[in-house]
């Protein structure tokens, strides 16, 4: 029988899984635009963030789950930290997603003059240079990587169920860690 009390483990326990993937996350590629735009996790102050998100989520996770007197009678503080720290933290990676766009309308405004370009090229310096030219077009298209999908999925997802806590009537009263 599933108790209240198993179901917010198991929301403790998510917050040490987004914690793992935010750590992973922030180590993998994120978005690039040919050399106008280029932003990588651990290159960039952008994966400051939600490094530091996933420390908090790992502590605010372990003071649901271990029954310690001390991290339970501080449960409450720490939500209040984390939800704070998450609402930032998507502010900063939408924020980005919003220059990356912007990279990519700028960088698709000088593409589509160049598609131009390579007709006559094709004409001029035959069939194989223009392939050529196309295949390094395209590796220079805009990329969404992995990690920065991973970073705003995990954060995203974070405050949806902090946000679900905080209507669920949180308290932290209990000292021994565990949501009354």
């Amino acid at each position: 029988m599933d108790t209240g009390k198993d179901r917010f483990f198991w929301f403790d326990f998510s917050f040490i899984f987004f914690a793992a993937l935010l750590i992973y996350g922030t180590f993998s590629p994120w978005l690039s635009v040919a050399s106008i735009f280029n932003v990588a996790g651990n290159n960039s102050n952008y994966g400051i963030a939600p490094i530091v998100l996933a420390f908090g989520y790992i502590i605010f996770g372990l003071s649901g789950i271990l029954k310690n007197t001390v991290l339970g009678q501080y449960r409450k503080d720490f939500f209040k930290g984390v939800l704070l720290i998450n609402v930032i933290t998507n502010v900063v990676l939408l924020g980005l997603l919003f220059r990356y766009l912007q990279a990519v309308n700028e960088f698709n405004k000088t593409t589509s003059s160049t598609a131009a370009d390579l007709a006559s090229v094709e004409d001029f310096l035959g069939k194989e240079f223009a392939d050529g030219l196309k295949s390094l077009a395209n590796s220079l298209k805009p990329q969404v990587g992995s990690g920065y999908v991973i970073c705003l999925g995990s954060s995203l997802i974070g405050l949806v169920i902090l946000v679900f806590l905080w209507k669920s009537n949180f308290r932290s009263k209990s000292t021994n860690g565990e949501i009354d």
